[in-house]
């Protein structure tokens, strides 16, 4: 997945935060009362930059736009409380950077963060019940101590996100032997299904996996496979690749038997057009002979009575 993304973010907006108070030198005091009064006003939360308008923006109707913001206005707002916490951050790392010894309040849950997952219920054609797994990522110093694997456990776990019949995710291209190893397919036929997830995400391997029929989690019992699991894998995939050969060949033919029958069914039109044509001067053709047939003979009475 987007590997520390969202790590990442939250450490740069604490950067600009700190660039922005070492700049305008404001005291701890101000800074207090400025949140307080931004409490007060409901606006410690987050605000997107403003875009500039469309040079098309008088031509074209914007209802649907309205409409969605209508109902983004009536959703619950999480950001609340955004810009305090930023502030604090910023605080606490200055006091760890100035200080030899760093005391218990100097820390706060951004720095007990190891890792995050983000998933999303969603209905395929109305119909499957798909957990969409949008982002899962762990600090690099606490990787290979299972957390990714427990944070999967989590995901999976229809006692956390309830019943469901696939878990999507769009692996970066580095982490799909990742989700191999937990039971994630990348089986591009299989995740053909879930192509509508697909829209937001670029230069990512989509994947999908399937619970049992029992519905218990595989992550649990996983472990190194033994040799009849290890056989059973194997033959599993033959059986996949072959398979995926006999549908590349039957495609081939449908479609070289489908421009065979475009290029035919024009061929004919064509040769419609020529049988037409030629009807048409056939008919031109009998037409003047008629009407030089019958002219003949009055021809001849003038010739023979001058």
């Amino acid at each position: 997945m987007f590997e520390n993304l969202k790590l990442r973010l939250l450490d740069t907006i604490i950067d600009m935060e700190e660039h922005k108070l070492s700049k305008s030198g404001k005291t701890e005091k101000k800074e207090t009362e400025s949140e307080v009064k931004e409490d007060e006003e409901g606006k410690d939360k987050y605000e997107e930059e403003e875009s500039t308008p469309s040079k098309f923006a008088g031509v074209y109707s914007d209802t649907e736009s309205e409409e969605e913001e209508e109902e983004d206005d009536d959703e619950e707002d999480f950001s609340l409380g955004i810009n305090s916490f930023i502030k604090a951050a910023s605080q606490r790392r200055k006091q760890r950077k100035s200080k030899d010894k760093i005391e218990e309040t100097d820390c706060g849950v951004e720095n007990r963060i190891l890792g995050c997952a983000t998933y999303e219920k969603k209905y395929i054609k109305h119909k499957e019940r798909v957990v969409h797994l949008t982002l899962v990522t762990v600090r690099k110093r606490f990787r290979k101590y299972g957390l990714g694997k427990y944070l999967l456990q989590q995901i999976i776990d229809p006692a956390i996100v309830g019943q469901y019949d696939a878990v999507v995710v769009h692996a970066d291209n580095a982490a799909v032997d990742f989700f191999q190893k937990y039971g994630f397919s990348d089986d591009i036929v299989l995740n053909s299904r879930w192509s509508d997830l697909a829209e937001q995400f670029t230069n990512c391997t989509l994947m999908c996996y399937l619970p049992g029929f029992s519905g218990h989690s595989l992550l649990k019992t996983i472990k190194i496979p033994d040799f009849e699991v290890f056989e059973l894998e194997q033959e599993f995939n033959k059986w996949k690749s072959k398979t995926t050969e006999v549908y590349q060949n039957q495609v081939s033919i449908v479609m070289r038997m489908k421009h065979e029958i475009i290029q035919l069914k024009a061929l004919v039109d064509r040769q419609q057009k020529l049988i037409e044509t030629l009807l048409r001067d056939n008919d031109r053709v009998k037409k003047e002979r008629a009407i030089i047939g019958n002219y003949l003979p009055f021809q001849f009475i003038l010739k023979k009575n001058p």
